[in-house]
């Protein structure tokens, strides 16, 4: 510790600091790599003491808007490898916020957060939204450690799930929580929760979904796999079988991942010259964009299409957004 820093500092970053002590007392021996990563994680804490405040302005209350993307604290846990957590890893941003409102409230002042979606992903998130606004609480309670919190409010739950090669494999997961009711009305305490429900006057100017066998449902187009695509599929299972240590530049998951899912939307994303195939997903897409386009042309309406694969870059061997256009095209004039 630097003892030439305010006192109030100490308050802010021994919070996270203190709390790996129960993670690393419980570990046993064998766990190495769990415990250095948790001293990483307790020596980068204690690192932050270092951050100077004299760019903090006094004020007696803040307001924090679209507060969800402050969702991403960091926090330790033993349950690394189960899925469903909120992210564990280090977000600069979030660290920021968490020690400002801290630093804040320790001194009487006031914190507004204000954001559609505090619970994204999981409800584990709503314990990271409590560390910013009521964290004496939780260290009241004895719930400021995620574990504790976890060992109280969740369940993990083994099941197989499928990987990015089509393979099965069991996977540990929070699918299941409980004391959900008790836990809402602990959050609450400083959680002001308003149900669209409740605002009728903003429910009108939501859009609508129209159209489809169930109107406002959501409407799915399952294009089948090719011949191609699941012996591509079974190349991929190859390269995950024969992965080694990470190495810059080598093969590794994301990589997999990533030409698993350029693929699944067409296989020329991946292979220059495949074959195209009516039932491919750009076409159902394109049938679909063009047949909506037909049916409400004389509305002058606006589509929007999300395609966040195959973007057109400055040297791209196929691009998808073109190809697409083309089809749309070849499809009206059809």
């Amino acid at each position: 510790m630097n003892a030439g820093l305010p006192a109030h500092i100490y308050v802010l970053v021994p919070f996270e600091s203190r709390n790996l002590l129960p993670s690393l007392s419980a570990l046993p021996s064998s766990a190495r790599s769990t415990w250095r990563r948790l001293v990483h994680v307790r020596n980068r804490a204690e690192r932050q003491l270092l951050v100077g405040t004299a760019s903090w302005r006094p004020c007696a209350s803040s307001e924090v808007d679209e507060a969800h993307w402050g969702k991403n604290l960091p926090f330790a846990t033993r349950l690394d490898r189960v899925k469903g957590l909120p992210n564990l890893a280090e977000c600069q941003r979030a660290t920021d916020l968490f020690l400002k409102t801290q630093w804040l409230l320790e001194r009487g002042g006031g914190i507004v957060f204000a954001t559609g979606t505090p619970i994204a992903n999981t409800i584990a998130e709503s314990w990271t939204m409590a560390r910013y606004l009521m964290r004496d609480k939780l260290e009241e309670l004895g719930l400021h450690h995620f574990d504790a919190w976890a060992k109280l409010f969740a369940d993990t739950v083994v099941t197989l799930e499928q990987t990015v090669t089509g393979a099965y494999r069991p996977t540990a997961r929070f699918a299941r929580f409980r004391n959900v009711p008790e836990w809402l009305q602990l959050f609450q305490i400083a959680a002001d929760i308003r149900m669209g429900s409740e605002l009728p006057e903003l429910e009108r100017l939501k859009p609508r979904l129209v159209g489809g066998d169930t109107p406002g449902k959501r409407i799915y187009r399952t294009a089948t796999a090719t011949p191609e695509l699941l012996q591509f599929m079974e190349r991929l299972a190859e390269r995950v079988e024969h992965l080694g240590p990470p190495v810059k530049g080598a093969d590794n998951m994301l990589k997999i991942a990533s030409d698993a899912r350029k693929a699944a939307l067409d296989m020329r994303l991946v292979t220059p010259g495949a074959p195209e195939h009516p039932r491919s997903k750009l076409n159902l897409a394109a049938d679909e964009i063009a047949t909506v386009y037909q049916d409400t042309e004389h509305d002058r309406g606006i589509q929007l299409v999300f395609l966040d694969l195959g973007t057109p870059k400055a040297i791209d061997t196929v691009s998808t957004r073109d190809d697409e256009a083309a089809v749309i095209v070849d499809t009206r004039d059809s």
